[in-house]
């Protein structure tokens, strides 16, 4: 096993923690909303990050288009807020520090080999078996 092999696995369980924990926030913020009466799209959000993140850890190129996708929507919308609010000091530390993760995963998602050479050897680890109906 060499370095690239291992880089390439720590990048794919760096990129699935992040979209693993997203989906976690987003249920416990929507679950913080139904308490108060609320619903909120969040509580359907979350599953399906977390449905993308085990799909994503399973080989899927189509899981990692989609969060790609969604990533970089998440980026347009955190640097627009970051540019609306820009007086509070903190709020614009906050949406930069999610703009910067934001960033780093989405690089990772469409521009690294190393993460997509690791996607394809899980996806041959994980996939189904092929069945000889001779």
């Amino acid at each position: 096993m060499g370095a690239t092999a291992l880089s390439g696995k720590i990048l794919l369980r760096i990129v699935v923690g992040v979209v693993f924990v997203s989906g976690l926030a987003s249920i416990l913020v929507g679950l913080e909303h139904a308490i108060r009466g609320v619903f909120s799209s969040q509580l359907l959000a979350g599953p399906l990050y977390i449905a993308l993140a085990v799909w994503l850890f399973r080989g899927s190129d189509v899981a990692r288009m989609v969060l790609g996708a969604l990533f970089a929507v998440g980026l347009v919308l955190v640097i627009g807020l970051v540019w609306l609010i820009h007086d509070d000091v903190m709020t614009t530390v906050f949406m930069l520090t999610i703009a910067t993760v934001c960033t780093a995963v989405l690089w990772v998602l469409v521009f690294s080999k190393r993460f997509r050479a690791e996607l394809a050897a899980n996806a041959e680890k994980y996939g189904k078996p092929e069945v000889n109906r001779s």
